[in-house]
């Protein structure tokens, strides 16, 4: 017989995380997709309360999708309940499949209108501690610490790669007298909006945090005195200090996630343009890519070849061209200032059959969250914000009017 304490902590486990999901009806957009575990009992197995055993995404008791993001599973519990967590129950680590980047759980009372009650995949590691940062493991993301209602919870998964899979998902009971207290937060009538704004939102804040924690880096890593080093890393503190807790949008169909993506964040990249000075920078640097095609340095302590700091002009390289031929020119341009700098481009001394065109290139993050200065923007001025190196793109074409001979211009 088991002592009397035991039993009591059996059954206060068993009543806290009594899964109410156990065999409730649910639905999947899209379809499963992924051959290895894909069978007509996808529809069932979610909450029949079964487990997989076995090499995890082989298996037919579990459900899988490739190349399929964001995935929508809603779970009709065939009542108003009270909800207390939820758990999701996933495995990666190998062949190329990672854990979620995010389960983002949603209530609802008809099906139609939801209130959000958080990212499930937060919520785990928060109380539970991380899935293994290597190697295959199955791991069960999970909360019991919501306080919520609904008939209808919805686990939107956000997968972090090309693979999402799951075998179990279940929803934890909470206490009766949730039924009656209002739901909070904002309204969500369409899900896909709401997954473009939390998508827009975590991968704002990856960049913010990833550039922050780079920054940091760079300058303990900078051969600069203590005193430079210190005052640099004293700014860093203070910003680390006022980390935005959020990055809210209003529609996300016209953001763009052109850097900087917001006053913090410019304010952290003039540290970087501080660095810049410390290490000897120019406060302006103009200087022709070796390449037009190279990639642009976005967080370094040396933005300027040493070469191109001695030069006291803009040297630009000589183009072969074939009549209706156009090719590039790219010129960096470094802003080590504490503003922001408008830059305007004029080509002069060429004749009308040799056509310049001019443009920008941007700062813009990636789903990868790797930020690339490829987007090119049609204009002659453009602005380079502080502690930032930005690009003219000359594309130079002689037109069928060109003679055969040699002809020079300035760029101003």
């Amino acid at each position: 017989m088991l002592p009397l304490w035991f039993a009591l902590v059996l059954i206060g486990g068993w009543q806290q995380n009594r899964n109410i999901a156990l065999h409730c009806p649910y639905t999947l957009q899209p379809a499963p997709n992924y051959r290895y575990c894909t069978d007509p009992n996808d529809r069932i197995q979610l909450t029949d309360g079964q487990y997989t055993k076995g090499y995890f995404w082989t298996q037919r008791s579990t459900v899988g999708w490739r190349n399929a993001s964001p995935v929508f599973i809603v779970v009709d519990l065939k009542r108003n309940a009270p909800i207390a967590g939820a758990s999701f129950n996933t495995a990666a680590g190998v062949a190329g499949v990672e854990f979620p980047a995010a389960i983002w759980v949603l209530v609802s009372e008809d099906g139609k209108r939801w209130r959000e009650v958080g990212d499930l995949v937060k919520a785990s590691n928060e109380q539970n501690g991380p899935p293994p940062s290597q190697g295959y493991a199955v791991h069960r993301f999970w909360t019991d610490r919501w306080q919520t209602r609904g008939r209808f919870v919805a686990f939107v998964v956000i997968p972090q790669g090309s693979f999402c899979f799951v075998d179990e998902i279940e929803v934890y009971e909470g206490e009766a007298s949730w039924t009656a207290q209002p739901l909070v937060g904002e309204e969500v009538t369409d899900l896909k909006v709401f997954v473009q704004k939390k998508e827009i939102e975590r991968c704002a804040l990856r960049r913010l945090r990833s550039d922050l924690e780079a920054l940091k880096q760079l300058v303990e890593r900078a051969n600069l005195d203590e005193a430079k080093k210190s005052a640099l890393k004293s700014q860093l503190d203070e910003l680390a200090a006022t980390f935005p807790r959020d990055f809210r949008i209003n529609d996300p169909t016209s953001f763009r996630t052109i850097l900087p993506l917001n006053e913090w964040h410019a304010r952290l990249l003039k540290v970087q343009a501080q660095l810049w000075k410390a290490r000897h920078v120019p406060n302006f640097t103009a200087f022709v890519a070796s390449s037009p095609y190279d990639p642009l340095p976005y967080l370094t302590d040396e933005p300027v070849p040493k070469l191109s700091q001695r030069r006291t002009k803009l040297l630009l390289p000589g183009l072969i061209l074939l009549r209706n031929e156009t090719r590039p020119i790219a010129i960096n341009i470094v802003n080590a200032r504490d503003h922001p700098v408008t830059v305007q481009v004029k080509v002069t001394g060429l004749p009308d059959s040799i056509a310049v065109k001019v443009c920008h290139a941007v700062w813009t993050d990636t789903k990868e969250g790797i930020p690339i200065a490829a987007a090119l923007l049609e204009g002659d001025q453009f602005i380079v914000p502080t502690g930032m190196v930005g690009q003219a793109w000359l594309s130079v074409k002689a037109t069928k009017k060109a003679l055969k001979g040699e002809y020079e211009g300035k760029v101003l």
